[in-house]
């Protein structure tokens, strides 16, 4: 428009707000479209009204809640029979890929290991339950001669240094510091939330990547940074609730190996096999 029309219809104020409510909701620095895509209003409205899950992704938690609701319905009596499980449960399948997975926990935390190629490597949570998911009616499968040693590794198996510290890069320690470096500086009231977003993120994770992001962001060397880090807190604090991470919390603090699990790799045609135990 013209000075005059943008002055009449306020157009460029609109449009400035526009923005702001765009940027705060997907964030500066989130790429709504393809490199090699043409940004008509179209593709833009189809990309703002997808499933949020779709572009922030979901915590491990929500993700695990999510199948076991799914479970829990198509197959009770299989959840039950778990249920009954002792700890340190061992069995096998014909499945790829090949290796020993190896399930522990470590107070409230959880990690899996993978024994593969005469190695031990850590994998993510959902990298060791996507591969080792089957259907509840599948067989075991006997074990093979190697299984009792690899198993023994594992149970000794202790991470390297360098993994720890790698480990604590990225996205999750930087928000942990950046609430951790609060503590002492906020009243009781939100130290408590403080808190707990912090056992969260060292136990749960049930916080999205992009919350943890717009946790680390703020430069809270600088009053305007610590304004919005505390208004980010406080809007966390009405969507969570002060109490939300009860339903989480697991009791006890042991180190405990909860499943491993063989992985032959043989051929498909072997779950068939009607001589599998």
């Amino acid at each position: 428009p013209t000075e005059q029309g943008a002055d009449i219809h306020r157009s460029r104020q609109i449009a400035g707000e526009k923005m702001f409510l765009i940027h705060s909701t997907i964030g500066e620095d989130v790429q709504i479209l393809a490199p090699d895509e043409e940004p008509t209003a179209a593709k833009l409205f189809q990309r703002l009204n997808a499933d949020a899950e779709e572009h922030e992704g979901e915590s491990f938690l929500t993700k695990a809640q999510r199948e076991l609701t799914r479970l829990s319905k198509a197959h009770p009596e299989t959840l039950e029979r778990i249920a009954q499980l002792p700890a340190r449960v061992k069995t096998a399948s014909h499945h790829t890929p090949k290796g020993v997975y190896f399930f522990r926990r470590r107070g409230a935390a959880l990690f899996t290991l993978l024994h593969s190629a005469e190695a031990v490597t850590t994998v993510t949570i959902e990298e060791g339950l996507e591969a080792i998911r089957c259907e509840p009616q599948e067989p075991r499968v006997e074990f093979t001669p190697e299984f009792w040693l690899k198993y023994g590794t594992l149970c000794a198996y202790t991470r390297p240094p360098e993994q720890e510290a790698s480990a604590t890069q990225g996205w999750v320690a930087r928000a942990r510091n950046q609430l951790a470096s609060l503590l002492d500086t906020v009243p009781e009231i939100r130290r408590q939330f403080l808190e707990l977003l912090i056992e969260d993120i060292q136990y749960y994770g049930t916080l999205s990547e992009r919350t943890l992001r717009k946790i680390a962001k703020p430069d809270i060397s600088t009053t305007e940074g610590m304004t919005e880090l505390l208004n980010i807190l406080d809007s966390l604090k009405g969507e969570l609730g002060a109490d939300y991470l009860d339903s989480y919390r697991k009791t006890g603090t042991e180190d405990q190996i909860i499943i491993t699990i063989e992985q032959q790799g043989l051929a498909a045609e072997a779950l068939t096999d009607g001589n599998a135990p």
